[in-house]
């Protein structure tokens, strides 16, 4: 293929137009005789989700939403899939807290891609799980940005390295289900910088993603795919990225909107849109030009693709996707509670071991919708529950494949858990409570579910629930009763396997949530709000998302973000921080004082200690996971970058800045259980907006340069004629309320002789501004105090 900027003058107008629309449901427009190739993108935020050929709906577009699971990978819902490792959804394998896993994840399911023939992964799924209700909340990360940020930037790396292309989704504020092409999402401008822009500005500036995809919903009054502010002003002219934006499917309403606004392709297929496109140039709307701007990114890309082609392939097997699948359960799931030590079981001084619920032998492993992975091969948990058990174990499903428990079932569950000397009770959600299209109406598990819970807790105090759950659940109906939760999300085809390995003791858990698990319904950040009403979804919290919420409302949740338990137990002491230039380097000592070697997440926060009372109580900046032996000491270093950690959004400049002041710097297990803390204070220039006739005299006479200057000017139109009562002018004029020029008109009502001139005002402003511009700005420094 030609280079993209000779090639684009070769082309008519026809082809160029052509190449603005996918060729088939799954693929970029091909043009053999130009030499163009064609370009294959599939789903997938957890394996490779490809369609075989022809198995394509008559209309082009393949049905959205898999609402509900069969184990029997041979059944029709998953014979049009090729196979693929079914690895756990975002939502668990970010609670491992390792970026090299999530690195290693995508590399694999890159090297699937490679053995395919996909060239574009559409992932990772970025959007913040705003609300445990969402629908699709098992294809996201975090309800913390940073958190999503940095797993899902490896996410990009991984697949880099074997030479596809990531495609980041779904940009943005895509946070809810219901009604997502028509609800306008209403967020402020401090939320939608500080929470849900942050990852794909930090992506796009660290980890340069291929693609990006605009979302279905409106933005603040326009379609995401149309919003030329969200498309070229921030995306491309503020981060710099220099990539192909991609609809969402079906997600263009205006065609040329979205063409003018910076969305390059539009899919699926579509020639009726071309016709349009076509149309509006012949009449003069629409500019060979503006197309020629999104051709080039799109041959831009596809000459990247084709260079990417020549790395090596690697030969992968699906027992090696498999054996990381299992790696990836284990490293995920978070053991929320362990009261006396029950787990591990030691069943070798078992008789009867009681496994009660359907899902042990036909496990929620993933979710329903665009995610839904056709798995290699689906790892059983009663399966391998059976295989290590070193007693006789015995199984009754509870509530069955319908989700339905008669009162003769809640009856024989009492029964086998009055016999056995342990239970382990698995339960969760039906599939389609998560899953893309719609969102869950409440937090708490299924009816049935919980009745068989609570069953066998009545009966055995040595019950274990086993949940598998795409998203936060409410837990406190049923955790007070028994002493050992496992938390698994949708652990993926390896997930069985994993939960035995951690039931019996094989594996040390080391997972910790990415959200808050909240006591109640009511208690969630956006409960009055979520998930929109009237064609409005009004993003309520603000800034105060997840942990931030709760921290700040002072609301005790079920279990806090950061939170999860080991095997072993870890001792955190002597905490120093360093000043390193641009850097804050913080390190302290970790050490196992357990009898087993287990994996510790140690978690960075920062808490603003001066003019804090609108921002967060504290903000997750850096982490840092490590695995001990009993006894072993380890020296941990967690770098933060000075910008990024301490800037908050500012309203007087419209962005994110830099905040001078006092900070706590937390070291801690989880949000709520923080061991360290040390204090240093930012030092650097503070952010303002120009001064304007608007602005008031406090804000101007704080400025030292500004109030010399402005003094000068009251002086001269008669406004302060005494310079013994210069000070008490100035205390007076602070105290107003009204801006600069309608104070001056009310002291030339009270007093006919001082001048008032706006033209003159403007011109002395414009003065103190430019001054203020060329003045040297105070560099940043960050000074560790000693009493740390």
């Amino acid at each position: 293929m030609r280079m993209a900027n000779e090639l684009i003058r070769q082309l008519s107008l026809p082809d160029k137009v052509s190449l603005c629309s996918g060729g088939t449901s799954w693929s970029m427009r091909s043009i053999p005789e130009a030499d163009i190739p064609e370009v294959v993108m599939t789903d997938g935020t957890y394996g490779v989700r490809y369609i075989k050929p022809g198995e394509e709906c008559i209309d082009g577009v393949e049905a959205m939403a898999v609402t509900e699971l069969n184990l029997d990978s041979d059944s029709e819902q998953f014979s049009k899939y090729y196979r693929a490792t079914c690895f756990p959804s975002p939502s668990a394998f970010a609670c491992a807290w390792d970026r090299s896993l999530s690195h290693r994840i995508a590399a694999q399911i890159g090297a699937e891609c490679r053995a395919l023939d996909v060239d574009m992964l559409l992932a990772p799924a970025i959007n913040i799980r705003r609300d445990p209700r969402g629908g699709r909340g098992f294809e996201y990360y975090s309800e913390d940005p940073f958190l999503t940020a940095e797993l899902a930037g490896a996410f990009v790396e991984g697949l880099r390295a074997k030479g596809i292309s990531a495609c980041l989704k779904h940009f943005a504020c895509n946070n809810s289900e219901y009604r997502r092409t028509c609800m306008d999402s209403r967020v402020d401008e401090c939320a939608l910088r500080e929470i849900y822009l942050y990852a794909f500005e930090s992506i796009i500036k660290n980890h340069s993603p291929a693609a990006v995809m605009s979302a279905y919903n409106r933005l603040n009054g326009e379609h995401a795919a149309q919003s030329r502010r969200l498309l070229t002003n921030i995306l491309r002219e503020e981060w710099g990225f220099t990539g192909m934006v991609v609809s969402d499917w079906g997600g263009i309403t205006d065609r040329l909107a979205a063409l003018r606004a910076g969305c390059d392709l539009e899919m699926p297929c579509n020639d009726a849109f071309n016709r349009e496109i076509l149309s509006a140039v012949e009449k003069g709307e629409l500019t060979e030009a503006e197309i020629d701007q999104s051709v080039l990114r799109i041959l831009s890309f596809i000459e990247h693709t084709i260079s990417e082609r020549e790395k090596p392939v690697d030969h992968t097997s699906d027992e090696a996707g498999h054996r990381l699948a299992v790696e990836a359960a284990e490293k995920s799931c978070v053991l929320l509670k362990n009261e006396g030590g029950l787990l591990p079981l030691e069943t070798e001084k078992m008789r009867l071991l009681a496994v009660l619920g359907e899902i042990a032998v036909r496990p929620r492993y993933q979710g329903g919708g665009c995610a839904v992975i056709n798995p290699t091969v689906v790892s059983v948990p009663l399966d391998e529950i059976r295989k290590r058990a070193k007693c006789q174990t015995c199984f009754f499903n509870g509530y069955g494949a319908d989700d339905i428990m008669s009162e003769t079932q809640e009856a024989q569950a009492r029964d086998i858990a009055a016999s056995a000397d342990a239970v382990l009770v698995f339960a969760g959600l039906r599939v389609r409570d998560d899953t893309e299209g719609s969102n869950r109406q409440t937090l708490a598990i299924e009816p049935s579910h919980l009745r068989l819970i609570r069953a066998a807790a009545e009966i055995n105090p040595r019950t274990v629930v086993v949940l598998m759950n795409g998203e936060a659940v409410r837990t406190g109906e049923f955790s007070r009763n028994v002493p050992a939760i496992l938390e698994c999300f949708f652990p993926g085809q390896g997930g069985g396997e994993a939960i035995a390995k951690i039931i019996f003791g094989e594996t040390n858990p080391s997972g910790k949530l990415t959200v808050t698990f909240p006591a109640c319904e009511e208690d969630l950040p956006g409960y009055l709000t979520f998930p929109g009403a009237f064609e409005e979804h009004v993003y309520s919290e603000g800034r105060f998302v997840g942990y931030r919420y709760y921290d700040k409302r002072g609301l005790t949740p079920e279990y806090p973000f950061g939170f999860g338990l080991s095997y072993t137990q870890f001792v955190y002491s002597d905490l120093r921080l360093v000043e390193d230039s641009d850097l804050v380097r913080a390190s302290f000592t970790l050490k196992n004082i357990g009898t087993r070697t287990g994996a510790e997440t140690a978690q960075l926060y920062v808490r603003p200690l001066s003019d804090a009372s609108l921002l967060p109580i504290r903000t997750l900046k850096g982490f840092e996971k490590k695995e001990l032996a009993p006894g072993e000491t380890h020296r941990v270093e967690i770098v933060c970058e000075v910008f990024d950690t301490f800037a908050y959004y500012d309203g007087n400049v419209g962005k994110l800045a830099l905040r001078p002041g006092r900070y706590a710097v937390e070291i801690g297990a989880s949000s709520r259980d923080i061991h360290l803390t040390g204090c240093l204070r930012v030092c650097g220039p503070l952010s303002r907006a120009p001064f304007t006739p608007e602005s008031l005299h406090v804000d101007l006479f704080h400025e030292p340069t500004a109030k010399t200057r402005y003094l000068r000017y009251l002086y001269s139109i008669g406004a302060i004629r005494n310079p013994a009562r210069e000070a008490e002018a100035v205390a007076s004029l602070s105290n107003m309320f009204w801006g600069l020029h309608r104070v001056l008109i009310a002291l030339n009502i009270a007093d006919p002789t001082v001048r008032v001139d706006l033209q003159e005002l403007n011109a002395v402003l414009d003065e103190i501004n430019m001054t203020l511009n060329d003045k040297p700005s105070t560099p940043v420094r960050v000074i560790v105090e000693e009493d740390q």
